[in-house]
C-alpha cells in the first residue's frame, strides 16, 4: 500500500494490483515514487513499475480497457519498456521488464555503454523496491547517463541525472544510511561514497 502517493496515483496502483493480481504477474514500484515511500519529500506525477512477465502484463493492461499507450512515448523496439496512461486517473505509468539493462552494451559513436546494474526483478505483487536496490538503480542510471553525454548523446537530460544524485543524497539523509552500503557493484559503491561524502 502506498503511503505518500496522490489519490490518483494510489487509485492507479491499486488498480494494477487488481489487473495483475490473479494472473501470475509480479510488479514492484521503483523510481521517484518509490523514493517518496521511504520518506523523501518528492513530487512526481508518474509511477515507474517493473513487471514480470512483461508480455503477460502488457496483454492484461490491454484487456482491462483502462490503460492506453502514451502516443509521444518512444517505445523500446525490443518490447521491454513502455509508458501507458491510466485513463480514469490520467496517471502515466512507465512499465519496465525486470532483469534488463536499459543500456546493454549500446554502441554509440566513441564507445559502448553498459549499465552497471540491471533493472531489478519485482519482489512481489504491488510492493516497493527495497531501499538498497533503489539506490543502486538510481546511481547506475546516473552513471550511464553521464557516460552517454560524454559520448555526445542526450538520451537523458543533465537535470534528470542530477535529480538521481539529489534523490540518493536525500535518501541517505532521511533514512540515516551508513557510508559503507553494499550496492552490488564497485563503481556504484564508489559513486555512492562520493555522494555520501559530499553532504
Amino acid at each position: 500500500m502506498l503511503k505518500y502517493a496522490t489519490d490518483a496515483q494510489y487509485e492507479t496502483f491499486e488498480r494494477l494490483k487488481f489487473v495483475f493480481g490473479d494472473r501470475g504477474i509480479t510488479f514492484t514500484l521503483i523510481g521517484a515514487a518509490a523514493c517518496r515511500e521511504y520518506g523523501m519529500p518528492r513530487l512526481t506525477n508518474d509511477l515507474d513499475i517493473v513487471v514480470v512477465p512483461y508480455p503477460d502484463a502488457m496483454a492484461a493492461l490491454s484487456r482491462s480497457g483502462e490503460f492506453v499507450v502514451v502516443e509521444d512515448d518512444c517505445p523500446d523496439p525490443t518490447n521491454r519498456t513502455c509508458t501507458q496512461s491510466h485513463t480514469p486517473t490520467a496517471v502515466n505509468v512507465d512499465f519496465l521488464t525486470g532483469g534488463i539493462r536499459i543500456n546493454n552494451r549500446c554502441l554509440l559513436e566513441g564507445g559502448i555503454v553498459h549499465d552497471a546494474v540491471p533493472i531489478p526483478y519485482p519482489t512481489g505483487v504491488g510492493d516497493i523496491l527495497p531501499l538498497v536496490e533503489l539506490i543502486a538503480l538510481k546511481i547506475s542510471a546516473a552513471i550511464s547517463g553521464r557516460t552517454i553525454q560524454r559520448l555526445g548523446k542526450r538520451i537523458r537530460s543533465p537535470e534528470k541525472i542530477e535529480q538521481d544524485d539529489r534523490e540518493v543524497r536525500a535518501l541517505i539523509s532521511v533514512c540515516k544510511l551508513r557510508r559503507d552500503l553494499h550496492l552490488g557493484h564497485p563503481i556504484v559503491e564508489r559513486r555512492y561514497r562520493e555522494i555520501y561524502d559530499s553532504q
